[in-house]
């Protein structure tokens, strides 16, 4: 019986700490800062999408779209913005109704070698009252240029929305 009582603590100690020599991820706060959130950005599909801006001429194509769509002119904060930053565009998608939109929330974290860019992702309350318009919501973010293994969009629930490698 005195046994038990000297043997148990030793046991949960030794499972303690195989449970704790896991892979813990490593974690540290991103520079993340939202461009843009429009609910006009000229999207062609009904999905949502992910979108790392790596050229001048893919910058170029979204800053028409968005300045055709929206008929709000794109100044040159994006383009000074692409020079030092990794621009991430987050589409909804085309909706048929407004009541959507897109927001980066407060922390943005590099885990493990992937961009976390948590968002707030709004979609309208069944039954609710909507305009009946097209919409597209997206949020075109900059991030430190750096490499990733990938971007991962989570919304405000944690739930993984959108997520693209980059090796």
């Amino acid at each position: 019986m005195h046994l038990h009582r000297l043997l148990l603590p030793v046991v949960l100690m030794a499972l303690s700490a195989c449970a704790g020599s896991g892979h813990a991820p490593e974690t540290e706060r991103l520079a993340a800062r939202q461009l843009l959130s429009s609910v006009h950005c000229a999207a062609t599909s009904s999905q949502a999408s992910l979108t790392v801006i790596t050229t001048d001429q893919q910058l170029d194509r979204v800053l028409a779209g968005i300045a055709r769509s929206s008929g709000h002119g794109v100044d040159d904060q994006f383009r000074s913005a692409f020079a030092r930053d990794l621009i991430v565009l987050v589409s909804m998608g085309r909706k048929r109704t407004g009541g959507y939109s897109l927001g980066l929330a407060d922390k943005a974290l590099l885990q493990d070698g992937w961009a976390v860019l948590p968002v707030t992702w709004n979609i309208p309350a069944q039954g609710m009252m909507l305009t009946q318009a097209l919409t597209s919501p997206c949020l075109l973010m900059a991030i430190p240029r750096q490499h990733y293994k990938g971007i991962r969009v989570l919304d405000q629930h944690g739930r993984v929305r959108l997520q693209t490698p980059l090796d």
